[in-house]
């Protein structure tokens, strides 16, 4: 509004949406570091998990493999007690099958076998003594027969424990075998639910990152109305001022307007009047020979 050469200003607050931004920002870095801590934490709980599972397994296979070991060292002497070729085993040295002399040697290497065949041959003896038939064929007959039955019982004896340790290191194999697929599954899992993790954490840090730009895009917005209201306001308001003053100012100019015609008209009522009085005064003076001064009328 101009006023004696002046310009008014009106001052329009502005409201600045900086400071609610940061706040939201701030706030968004705290949640991201939250998950990424968390997804830190969840990764180590996963891995050490899988270290401390990975020591007992391996653990359990040292003593496994030991059994493991066992039943093939029995497997292959069973093979060689029945006259069979064993497995090949890379990096083992290859032994063959046995001779018939070789199996005979290793029954009587037999613990107690030797002392019950001692024991029966004498006894077959004393029998034979006590006929009088210790040197006849059926004596010698006897001891035979006697031999080779103890032969073949401790031969199927010995055959029977090497299948029980056969079978024992079979069964630790299948637990070496299971453990390692444990393992092996508890890895792939631990990896599919990291991966999982991870991908949770990156939609989460993406809605993080979203709401952040949607709240700060939201508060400029805000701020940007409420400046323009406020604009507005201030705005209605110097206009309804200058609408008042300028009809102040039209009713003033108005009568200053009147005052003048007033003025003019009086001015010339007057001017007339002058004027018909001075024609009244010729008038008179070529009437009358009389003429009008400041002392009165002269002849």
């Amino acid at each position: 509004m101009m006023g004696g050469g002046r310009v008014n200003t009106i001052e329009v607050p502005n409201i600045d949406a900086s400071q609610a931004i940061l706040r939201f920002q701030q706030a968004s870095a705290k949640q991201e570091a939250g998950i990424r801590t968390g997804l830190q934490f969840y990764e180590t709980a996963l891995q050490e998990a899988s270290v401390a599972m990975r020591a007992g397994y391996d653990k359990s296979n040292k003593t496994l493999a030991t059994l493991s070991q066992s039943s093939n060292t029995a497997l292959d002497e069973t093979m060689r007690m029945l006259n069979l070729d064993p497995i090949r085993r890379e990096g083992e040295e290859y032994k063959g099958k046995y001779s018939q002399e070789e199996v005979s040697d290793k029954l009587s290497q037999t613990p107690g076998y030797q002392f019950q065949v001692d024991q029966g041959t004498k006894a077959i003896e004393r029998q034979g003594a006590a006929k009088g038939m210790l040197g006849s064929g059926n004596t010698l007959l006897a001891l035979q027969d006697y031999g080779q039955k103890q032969a073949m019982g401790y031969f199927q004896g010995y055959l029977q424990n090497l299948n029980q340790v056969t079978e024992s290191g079979k069964a630790a194999t299948m637990s070496i075998a299971n453990n390692e697929v444990g393992m092996g599954q508890f890895d792939s899992q631990k990896e599919q639910m990291i991966g999982t993790a991870r991908r949770e954490t990156e939609v989460a840090s993406g809605q993080i990152a979203a709401d952040e730009q949607y709240r700060s895009a939201a508060a400029q917005t805000q701020a940007r109305l409420e400046n323009m209201n406020n604009a507005y306001r201030y705005f209605a308001t110097a206009s309804n001022k200058a609408a008042q003053d300028y009809s102040t100012n039209s009713a003033n100019n108005r009568a200053a307007d009147q005052l003048g015609f007033t003025r003019d008209q009086f001015q010339y009522k007057q001017q007339q009047g002058v004027d018909a009085y001075n024609q009244l005064g010729r008038s008179t003076q070529q009437n009358t020979g009389l003429r009008y001064t400041n002392q009165g009328w002269l002849t």
